[in-house]
């Protein structure tokens, strides 16, 4: 099953309006879950996006703003964490 919100861009009232029931659709899994056994789904993410169809431009609503002194982290806070080990499976806990 595919979420409302990843049905297509932009706002979709009844999913009915996209498919239909027995309908076959190409999807692109974007997250899965082991310990959850749970796989999220998106058609949305097989679409192009705005900025990647030709003669369409882009202007963000508000600007970006930065602030010029930022401060630093301190140097333990820098360094990235170790990649996380996939969740063990129930097999592997007993």
């Amino acid at each position: 099953m595919v979420h409302i919100s990843e049905l297509t861009q932009g706002y979709v009232k009844n999913a009915s309006d996209i498919v239909n029931v027995g309908d076959e659709v190409d999807v692109k899994v974007i997250d899965f879950n082991r310990r959850r056994k749970q796989i999220k789904l998106s058609m949305k993410a097989l679409q192009p996006g705005l900025d990647d169809i030709e003669g369409v431009k882009i202007t963000p609503v508000h600007p970006v703003h930065r602030k010029s002194k930022e401060k630093k982290k301190p140097v333990e806070e820098q360094v990235e964490a170790a990649p996380a080990e996939p969740d063990p499976t129930v097999m592997e806990i007993r």
